[in-house]
């Protein structure tokens, strides 16, 4: 019996240490264009260990998605070299969809402060980065 017991005292305790995710999403709407972003966040304890990123523009304007194509592109190429900061694009028909996978556990911190400059410590806290996105309008659940 106590060996029963003991089992799922060790499930919780092993779960409970793992590592949890936030998802953030924001939406915007106008003429001729609707833009989806979903950041969902993972992280261990006060610290982000992994964050994806998938952004969604749908327009009818081929200039629109052209322009916005450019300036990803132009953002993800200070990243190409650096591992563990995954970057695409793809456009399919009237829509563009970037998506970005930083592996934060991993990335070269020193080298990913020299290109971004929000960021400014060793490791990414988790309420920084949600008071952030908070304050670009994004809605976060946890």
């Amino acid at each position: 019996m106590k060996k029963l017991l003991v089992i799922p005292i060790i499930l919780i305790a092993l779960t409970g240490c793992g590592s949890k995710e936030v998802t953030c999403t924001r939406s915007t709407n106008q003429t001729n264009l609707t833009m989806d972003v979903r950041y969902d966040v993972k992280y261990k304890g006060k610290y982000v260990t992994n964050e994806k990123r998938t952004e969604v523009l749908k327009t009818d304007d081929e200039s629109i998605i052209k322009a916005y194509k450019a300036q990803l592109e132009n953002i993800f190429e200070n990243y190409k070299d650096l591992k563990y900061y995954e970057t695409s694009i793809k456009v399919k028909d009237n829509t563009l969809t970037a998506y970005t996978d930083i592996n934060y556990s991993k990335v070269d911190m020193k080298k990913l402060k020299k290109i971004d400059q929000t960021v400014t410590d060793e490791k990414i806290k988790l309420n920084d980065l949600l008071d952030a996105y908070k304050k670009l309008g994004f809605t976060c659940n946890k």
